[in-house]
Formats: C-alpha cells, structure tokens, sequence
C-alpha cells in the first residue's frame, strides 16, 4: 500500500511539471548570417495569453545571444512622451473625431467617459492605441503576456546587455509625422468598432497559429486594406510607418554584425514580414537568413 502511494504521488508531482504553458514563436524567428557573423531576429506581438515558456528553437536562440535589441528605449511607452503633442484638435477635422465619439462607448475603456473637448486634447495615435489595446483585452490578450515584454523581462533577469533600434526622438518624430498626415484617418479606423475587432482577432490569430505562408499573405496585403486613400497617399503612409523605419534597421543589422557579440533582436512582425519586411529586403541585399 505504502509503494502503491508513493507511486502515485511520483506520477503527481511528474504531471505538474508539465503543467506550464508553452507559446510556439519559432514561424517568426530568423537566424541572420553575413562573412561568418550572425544574430538572431525574432518578429514580436505587443499582446498574447498567460504562458510560460517559449518553443526550445526560440529559447536556444535567446541563450546563444549576449545582447537583447528592442525596438526603442524600454520604458518609452510607460512615460507617454507623446501623449499631448500634435493634439487632435490641431490635426484633424472636427467631423473625424465627431465620427469617433459617437463610437466610442463600443470599446471597453476608461476613454468612453471623455467628452469630444477632453478627447480633442489628446494625440491621434495615443487614442488609437489605447482603443487597440482595449479591444485586445477584451479578446482575452494582455500586453503583460507581450512576446517583446516576455524577453525583456527575461533579459534583465538573466543581465544581458540591452540596446535599441532607435532613439526615442526618431521614434516619436515618426508618430507625430503620421498624426500631422494622417490624423483624420486614424480617428476614422479608431471609430469602426467591429472593423477594428475584426482586425485585432486576424492579427493574433495569424501570429499565434498562423502558417508561415499565411503570415507573410497577411503582411503583405496589410496596406490594400486602406482603401479610403489614394495610391499616393497610401505609398506615403507605407514609407513613414515601415520603408524609412526599415532601411534604418537594416544599417543597425549590418552594424551588429561587424561585432564579436550575438544579437537577439526583437522586432514588431509587421517589420519583420511580407515583401517590405527586413527578411525580404536583408535576402535582396545578400544576406543568408534562415527561418527555424
């Protein structure tokens, strides 16, 4: 009897072990190699589920790095730089942010309680992604469970050196450059509820458990969506949110490679992917990147 409970108090403490939730990222994860150097290149997701662990691909390539490499400086977001800056009020019409207020008690935020006059003060991407945001939590996401957030998280922990792939101004003068341009627009999107639902559960969904060729469809046809602009104006917006952006990454690329250190750079999928992506163009430029 006594063998009998001993057994099954192994078997037990054997399946609790196994208990912890493992997330597979390895579809986004490129290894980068030019005259014998290399790093790794990992697409990200600013959301994701409770989880635990990442595939062993993933995790083998965070631990063969010396150097973690994020998009900006790590607490840029927290400190809201661009919170006030290029205000509603000051680069979009009247009618766009109209459009929005009467949409807004769709979304589940504290910003249903603003009036049009509160709301006017704010920044147009700051909105926009405060409703993102709110619309992923109600999908079940967190940006605690972030796949960027998991291995910083994991970087400080294991002290492995950090950089980032642009200041903090380039970063802001882009999202001020966009909302000068495009203010109205992005108030437009941000007040179609169910479109941006819609939106939101594609993107997880085709990150999370997405094929490989679904993924780079998805990023490719990214832009056709943005059928309220014209050909001009969508080739501007492409070049102010992912071609000027990429082409500065690219020379961050080759600048790690002329190092001795290994990189794990972490990266918004939608840089990542598709024919405009950093893969595509690091391919075009003779780059060996290898998918795992």
């Amino acid at each position: 009897m006594k063998k009998l409970l001993l057994a099954i108090l192994f078997v037990l403490s054997f399946s609790g072990c196994s208990n912890e939730k493992a997330v597979d990222v390895s579809k986004h994860l490129y290894k980068v190699e030019r005259n014998g150097q290399y790093l790794y290149l990992l697409g990200t997701i600013e959301v994701g589920k409770e989880f635990d662990k990442v595939d062993n691909d993933t995790k083998k390539a965070y631990q063969d790095s010396q150097m973690i490499v994020t998009d900006i400086s790590l607490d840029y977001l927290n400190k809201n730089h661009y919170l006030h800056k290029e205000p509603i009020k000051d680069v979009c019409q009247q009618d766009s942010l109209n459009q929005l207020m009467k949409n807004i008690n769709h979304y589940q935020t504290n910003l249903v309680y603003f009036n049009a006059k509160k709301m006017s003060g704010y920044n147009p991407v700051a909105i926009s992604s405060t409703l993102q945001l709110a619309i992923f939590q109600e999908l079940g996401y967190s940006s605690e469970y972030g796949i960027d957030s998991y291995f910083i998280r994991m970087g400080k922990e294991d002290r492995k050196k950090f950089d980032e792939l642009e200041t903090l101004n380039i970063q802001e003068d882009m999202i001020l450059d966009i909302s000068r341009k495009f203010g109205d627009h992005i108030l437009m999107q941000a007040a179609n509820y169910n479109e941006n639902k819609k939106e939101q559960k594609e993107l997880t969904d085709i990150y999370y458990r997405g094929t490989r060729k679904k993924i780079n469809e998805y990023y490719n046809q990214l832009d056709l969506k943005k059928t309220e602009l014209n050909d001009e104006q969508k080739q501007d917006y492409q070049n102010i949110m992912i071609n000027n952006k990429n082409k500065k990454i690219i020379k961050k690329i080759e600048d790690y490679l002329n190092t001795d250190e290994v990189e794990f750079v972490i990266l918004n999928a939608k840089y990542v992917h598709g024919k405009n992506g950093i893969v595509s163009l690091l391919k075009q430029q003779g780059y060996k990147v290898a998918n795992y």
